[in-house]
């Protein structure tokens, strides 16, 4: 009897030790598939390009345009890797001079979902930042850049919010 007791016993450790083992490999799994995208989505513009790529097909000035800030080495630095990743396609037209257009690919198109979801998280905590300083008082001057910029009060935030809330519905 003793002996199968300590059988069961062991039997049991093997196989807790075997769960732990799986979840430790599926937790590293899952951090290499985020470090991943990571890597594909790295910096301070890929991830606007592709949102704005989302909406359609673009020319490098439109894109520089729909940007705030970026350079235009910055911009050509960005899409080549984009394009390199098989995210953005790259179409040279036959005028004159000669036109560029990028446009996402279908591979680009199924990061989309994740966009939106990134823009509507980023909606709400910009609302609920200045809501929270509202509360306390705090000067729009006073606010993180990414809750004051282009904002003065929060009823035209909540009016960009709607619109941008109306756009990303129309886009999906």
């Amino acid at each position: 009897m003793g002996l199968l007791v300590e059988t069961g016993f062991l039997i049991e450790t093997v196989i807790k030790m075997d769960k732990e083992l799986l979840d430790m490999n599926a937790c590293s799994a899952h951090h290499l598939a985020i470090r991943d995208t990571m890597d594909v989505l790295s910096g301070k513009w890929k991830i606007r390009l592709i949102g704005s790529l989302s909406f359609g097909k673009k020319r490098f000035m439109e894109l520089i345009g729909s940007i705030d800030g970026i350079a235009a080495k910055m911009l050509s630095k960005e899409l080549q890797d984009l394009e390199l990743n098989g995210l953005v396609k790259r179409t040279v037209l036959n005028t004159k001079p000669v036109t560029v257009e990028y446009e996402l690919t279908e591979y680009g198109y199924s990061l989309k979902p994740i966009i939106n979801e990134m823009a509507s998280w980023g909606m709400q905590h910009r609302e609920r930042v200045i809501r929270a300083m509202s509360v306390k008082k705090i000067k729009p001057e006073s606010f993180p850049a990414y809750a004051k910029d282009n904002l003065t009060t929060l009823q035209k935030f909540r009016e960009e919010t709607d619109l941008i809330n109306n756009k990303i519905t129309a886009g999906s």
